[in-house]
């Protein structure tokens, strides 16, 4: 356990150790969010809460965007953060040194994706909390936040780090065992597709039962893809990754 600690704690150090990678991430996930929040306020929710104050589609949007801003930031962590640092340990024998300690291949793999994932877990909970709370202050002021569907409460909080922790899992045992880059093109493939899917759901007028639906199969998918990879993180593979 205090080596899966130690690994923890050094990923976690390589992650927010430099700070133009991290002032490159706030201001690609500040902007992205801030322009769904923008463009969904401005057409939607405005002209709504204008209408009808306390209307339980006020609800629904704000619970929609917060999802989603939930999965644009969190999932920035992966393409912007998990890279560099990666790469930076693969040359310069960190990862070897590591995987040949008594820790190994998997408990790197898991400590690894439990840092990536701290981090994009609590970036999805604020951005999500931020949008709602902004959403609401600007244009329902008010619409009461205690009426927000408890599904979508449940999506932004509790299913969409579920994701992102099956997404780590995925993303670091490909970037361990095939390379940072092949890591970051799973990252980005992830969360194009997982953004894509549940932003078209968002515009179909799909019921909120049905929307928290497709995040449980979102995460679950991706946690037993993750689950999964363990076969294939081995000292073997990640060595030769290094190389």
């Amino acid at each position: 356990m205090a080596g899966s600690a130690a690994i923890f704690a050094r990923t976690l150090s390589t992650i927010l150790r430099s700070s133009a990678i991290l002032a490159l991430y706030a201001s690609i996930a500040v902007l992205a969010v801030a322009v769904t929040v923008a463009l969904t306020g401005t057409l939607g929710l405005k002209p709504l809460a204008a209408a009808a104050p306390t209307s339980p589609a006020i609800g629904a949007i704000l619970g929609i965007s917060g999802c989603l801003a939930a999965l644009i930031s969190g999932g920035l962590v992966f393409t912007v953060l998990f890279g560099a640092p990666l790469t930076r340990e693969q040359t310069t024998g960190g990862i070897i040194a590591v995987v040949a300690s008594s820790a190994g291949a998997r408990r790197t793999w898991i400590a690894r994706s439990l840092a990536l994932w701290a981090v994009a877990a609590i970036a999805a909970i604020v951005s999500a909390a931020a949008s709602v709370i902004v959403m609401r202050w600007v244009w329902a002021d008010a619409y009461p936040l205690a009426e927000i569907d408890g599904a979508y409460l449940l999506s932004m909080f509790t299913l969409v780090p579920l994701f992102l922790l099956g997404m780590a899992l995925v993303v670091t045992a490909v970037g361990l065992t095939a390379g940072a880059i092949a890591g970051t093109v799973a990252a980005n493939v992830i969360y194009v597709a997982a953004t894509t899917t549940m932003g078209r759901l968002a515009g179909s007028g799909i019921s909120t039962s049905w929307y928290a639906g497709a995040f449980v199969i979102l995460a679950g998918v991706l946690l037993i893809a993750g689950v999964g990879c363990a076969a294939f993180v081995t000292r073997e593979r990640v060595v030769l990754a290094c190389r």
